[in-house]
């Protein structure tokens, strides 16, 4: 089974941009944790990459994707979007999509927690991915 796959790198905390011509790369984990304010800046500077899954097992043309983002001087949010592929093979974000601000990232993990278990319990899932 194939990956899901990222506009930007995501080998083991290493989370690349590619914005103004300039590609960088931040080591999101060391080992030891940022402080709030390099954390801030890290933010502000990068998207730091959560992960991405197939939409749906059969169709390889769309992911959701979920992101650590911020906008200009706002403060950090949640964004989780569906990327589309284009015609030249890149995975592309589409205008759907959920923000979720820090304060309320922890309901929205509760949530989808409760979404498995009662899915579960209805015996609704045949297998768990990871």
């Amino acid at each position: 089974m194939k990956n899901a796959p990222s506009p930007t790198a995501t080998a083991r905390g290493v989370s690349t941009s590619s914005g103004n011509n300039n590609n960088r790369t931040t080591v999101v984990s060391d080992g030891s944790a940022p402080s709030q304010a390099s954390t801030q800046q890290l933010i502000a500077d990068e998207e730091i990459h959560i992960g991405a899954i197939w939409k749906s097992p059969r169709d390889k043309r769309a992911c959701i994707e979920g992101k650590i983002k911020s906008f200009n001087d706002s403060p950090p949010y949640f964004d989780l979007r569906i990327l589309e592929m284009d015609a030249q093979g890149r995975m592309r974000p589409t205008h759907k999509g959920v923000t979720v601000s820090m304060a309320c990232l922890p309901a929205l993990a509760k949530l989808v927690g409760d979404a498995m278990r009662k899915a579960s319990a209805a015996g609704l899932l045949t297998a768990v991915s990871t």
